[in-house]
C-alpha cells in the first residue's frame, strides 16, 4: 500500500494534467478519486488508532474561538429555522470524539451525530450511556453516503471535517459529501462548514501527537464554487484565526442554505 505522501504526489501530478483535458474529464476525475479513496482508508485507520488521544486533547470544553461560531451558527438557526431549539433537529456529521454534540444537546436541539471512526463511535457509545448525548443518536457511516431520508434534517454541520476529502469535482470526494448534506435537509435548511484556509492538498502533522494526517485546504473561491454546484447559497462567511501550540490557524467558516 503507498504511503499518503506518495498518493498525494500521485493525485497532484494527475491534477496538473487536467488543462490539457479536452471534453469530458470523467477519466481523470475517476483516477482522483482512486487516489481520494486509499487517502480516506489511511486516514479512518489513523483516526480508530487515535481516538482516545484526540479525545483527551480536544477534551468536552469549546473554547473562546468555538463557542463563538457556535453563537453565530445559533443566531442563524433562529432567523432562518426556528428560535425554538427543542424543534431545530441538528446533524453533526463527521462529531469525533463527541464535544460539539454535548454542547448541542446542552442548547436544546434534537442532536444526531454521525461518524466513519469505529473508535470514535465507541467513545459516543459511552458518552449516550453517561447520559451526555441522546441514547441512539449516533450512526457510523461515511460522510459520502448518509444513511437517513430526504429532507430529514434543519441544520448540518461539518466542523473541521470536510477537510480531509481531496477537492475533485462535482460528483466526487468533497462534492459527494457536500451533495449529500443537501439531500438530508430540509428546504431552507442551513449547512455550516469549518475548513482550513489555503489552496492545496497537503500531509501535516500538528504537533498534537496525532501524527501526519490529510488535510484539503480551501478558499472563500473554491468553498463558493463547492456550495454553488451543490445547491447552496452562502449567507455567511468569515475568517478565523486560532493560536494551537504557539501555531497560529487560519480557518474559514460557512454558512450556506439550501436553494
Amino acid at each position: 500500500m503507498k504511503s499518503s505522501r506518495e498518493l498525494i504526489g500521485e493525485f497532484h501530478r494527475l491534477a496538473a494534467t487536467e488543462p490539457n483535458y479536452t471534453g469530458d474529464k470523467t477519466s481523470l476525475y475517476m483516477k482522483l478519486d482512486h487516489i481520494a479513496e486509499e487517502l480516506g482508508k489511511i486516514t479512518l485507520q489513523t483516526y480508530n488508532q487515535v481516538c482516545q488521544s484526540y479525545r483527551e486533547i480536544r477534551r468536552d470544553d469549546l473554547k473562546e474561538l468555538d463557542i463563538k461560531l457556535w453563537k453565530v451558527l445559533e443566531a442563524y438557526i433562529s432567523r432562518y429555522i426556528s428560535d425554538d431549539p427543542s424543534s431545530v433537529k441538528l446533524l453533526d456529521v463527521a462529531t469525533g470524539s463527541g464535544r460539539d454534540l454535548i454542547y448541542a444537546t446542552q442548547l436544546g436541539y434534537q442532536v444526531f451525530g454521525a461518524d466513519n471512526s469505529s473508535g470514535f463511535i465507541r467513545i459516543l457509545s459511552d458518552l449516550q450511556e453517561l447520559d451526555l448525548i441522546p441514547k441512539g443518536c449516533c450512526v457510523q457511516c461515511d460522510m459520502r453516503a448518509l444513511p437517513f431520508d430526504d429532507a430529514t434534517f434543519d441544520v448540518v454541520r461539518h466542523n473541521a471535517s470536510l477537510l480531509h476529502l481531496p477537492l475533485i469535482a462535482k460528483g466526487f470526494s468533497t462534492d459527494l459529501a457536500v451533495s449529500e448534506s443537501n439531500r438530508v435537509l430540509k428546504p431552507g435548511g442551513l449547512l455550516y462548514v469549518y475548513v482550513k484556509a489555503g489552496d492545496s492538498l497537503e500531509l501535516v502533522d500538528t504537533g498534537e501527537g496525532l501524527g501526519e494526517r490529510v488535510f484539503q485546504f480551501f478558499s472563500h473561491k473554491t468553498l463558493d464554487e463547492l456550495f454553488s454546484r451543490n445547491g447552496f447559497t452562502i449567507i455567511y462567511a468569515s475568517d478565523d484565526i486560532e493560536l494551537r501550540n504557539q501555531e497560529t490557524i487560519e480557518w474559514i467558516t460557512v454558512i450556506a442554505q439550501k436553494d
